[in-house]
Parts: C-alpha cells; sequence; structure tokens
C-alpha cells in the first residue's frame, strides 16, 4: 500500500540513483484533501537509497506546480522485493485511471539519464525557479535509442538471446492488456 507523505516536497536525488521511472501517458482531474482538484500527471519511480530502494509515486498537479508524494508504505524494501512493489505502484496509479508508460531510464546512456532527469520536476520540486520566474518551461528533449535491426528481432527473441527484449515485449503485452481493460 502506498500512504501519502505530506512532508516530502521534492526529491533530493542525484540521476544515478533512479532505477526505474514510468510516466502517465495521460492527465487525469486529481482531488486530494486539503489540496484543490486540478489536473495531474503521475511519475513512479524507483530510487537507490543506503537501506535499500525506495518506491516512489508522485503526482504533478499542474495548475500548482506542486508535488504529491505516496511512498510504499514500508519504505526501502529490497531488490527481490522491489519489483512487486513496483507492480503494486504501477496498479495503484492505474486504478486512479493513469496509463503509465515506462520511460526506459534504464536503458539510456549516463549522459541521457542525467537530461532526463534534470528536465523532470521531481527533483527539486515542481516550482523550478528559472521557469517560475520566467514563465516559461525549459524544452524537453529525449534522444531516442537507436533503431534495432528488425531482420534478426524475431529470432532474437524465440532463441532467448534477447532478455531485455523478451521482457520489454512482455510489458507490452501486459499493458495493452490493460488499457484495454480500462474500456
Amino acid at each position: 500500500m502506498f500512504v501519502w507523505r505530506k512532508e516530502i516536497d521534492r526529491l533530493d536525488i542525484p540521476a544515478n540513483h533512479v532505477l526505474r521511472l514510468y510516466r502517465s501517458l495521460n492527465v487525469i482531474q486529481v482531488a486530494l484533501p486539503g489540496l484543490s482538484a486540478q489536473e495531474a500527471t503521475v511519475y513512479l519511480g524507483a530510487f537507490k537509497q543506503e537501506k535499500g530502494i525506495l518506491i516512489a509515486a508522485i503526482f504533478h498537479f499542474q495548475a500548482d506546480r506542486k508535488l504529491v508524494f505516496y511512498l510504499y508504505q514500508d519504505g526501502s524494501v529490497g531488490k527481490k522485493e522491489a519489483t512487486r512493489v513496483l507492480e503494486e505502484g504501477i496498479v495503484f496509479a492505474e486504478s486512479m485511471g493513469f496509463m503509465l508508460s515506462d520511460m526506459d531510464y534504464q536503458l539510456l546512456s549516463s549522459d541521457e539519464q542525467e537530461a532526463l532527469w534534470e528536465s523532470l520536476p521531481l527533483r527539486l520540486g515542481a516550482a523550478e525557479p528559472a521557469a517560475a520566474a520566467t514563465g516559461t518551461v525549459p524544452p524537453v528533449t529525449r534522444t531516442e535509442p537507436p533503431k534495432p535491426d528488425r531482420s534478426s528481432e524475431s529470432s532474437k527473441v524465440s532463441s532467448g538471446t534477447s532478455p531485455q527484449l523478451a521482457e520489454r515485449c512482455r510489458s507490452l503485452v501486459e499493458n495493452y492488456g490493460r488499457f484495454l481493460a480500462s474500456f
């Protein structure tokens, strides 16, 4: 179960401590006690800490430029438990109507990870000083990973030589089923 941690308003985590990162594909109207109802996106992340892995669902309220943090109730977890808790976080966000997409953060180079992490509202809080003062939001750029050679892709999946590709295919099928089930 994920619990709202009102005392947390930002993540002070370096880019190299982000293990996994999901982002909602859609914007949903969210109302929480004490906050005005407004459109929000959600991020779900796994973050490396001294005592294990922290799993957090972070809502970005767009009008107020505020972050709301829901953390796993037991705090940090071990590697074996992290996958299960991350899946529980996906269910938590999807139960509110969000459709999550894996940002494939772990597949990016360290420079790309740093650039992406710096472009998100999560690291230092939603109201970044430069953007808030000027009223503009810096552009977000993301380098697309190189396209795989499609001619040998099917043989890699069937022969088991590319476990990452097989896992991504399984994840795609699983998430597509969730998407269709929401109608």
